[in-house]
């Protein structure tokens, strides 16, 4: 079974190829799965790689309060514990361990798909490497939380064979966006982007 013959999904491959040029895929770190863990997975690894040594139970309780709760932003408050209670240079380092991997074979095909499809300006939350090593050539710029001055700058260059990384990127860890301060610098509010900011 091909892809085509799911569902309207010609019809949807042939409308993309209309809007060639016209369009900006914006790709969420589910597109790197099964190469890394899902977040919630990552956090709940690295909790349990470091209560032991670094929670007291007090912590822990906080962290398993977050972790069946429902906030919205529950995961940057859970990254936003994880963090204090081990420090971020820890936090980083395990992000890097796990994240700094070089593409599977079987996953080749879908980064030449995307590229193909796109082949202008991309824009993704991925801290991986993947889409910039899967194109060679690629103009590759990450948006610092503290500049938002670089996005007005980086729409600019929508011609051009390129990626724009807003939730940084794994070769510079400190450009990564984690904790509740950096997704309300980047967005105007803790958990989404906020419209009237």
């Amino acid at each position: 079974m091909s892809i085509t013959s799911i569902h309207d999904n010609q019809e949807r491959i042939d409308q993309l190829q209309s809007l060639k040029g016209l369009l900006v895929p914006f790709i969420g770190a589910g597109y790197s799965r099964p190469l890394y863990p899902e977040w919630a997975d990552f956090l709940e690894q690295y909790f349990q790689s470091v209560r032991e040594d670094f929670f007291l139970p007090e912590d822990e309780k906080k962290y398993l309060d977050l972790k069946n709760g429902d906030a919205d932003n529950k995961f940057e408050l859970m990254a936003d514990l994880l963090i204090r209670c081990t420090k971020r240079g820890k936090f980083e380092e395990e992000i890097k361990k796990q994240i700094d991997q070089p593409i599977l074979a079987e996953m080749k095909n879908k980064f030449d798909l995307l590229h193909g499809a796109f082949p202008n300006l991309k824009i993704t939350t991925n801290f991986d490497s993947l889409i910039e090593n899967s194109a060679p050539g690629i103009d590759v710029d990450v948006c610092r939380c503290n500049r938002p001055e670089d996005l007005e700058r980086l729409f600019t260059l929508f011609d051009r064979n390129s990626l724009l990384k807003i939730h940084g990127g794994i070769g510079d860890v400190f450009s990564i966006v984690l904790s509740t301060e950096q997704y309300a610098n980047l967005y105007g509010h803790a958990s989404e982007f906020d419209s009237e900011a």
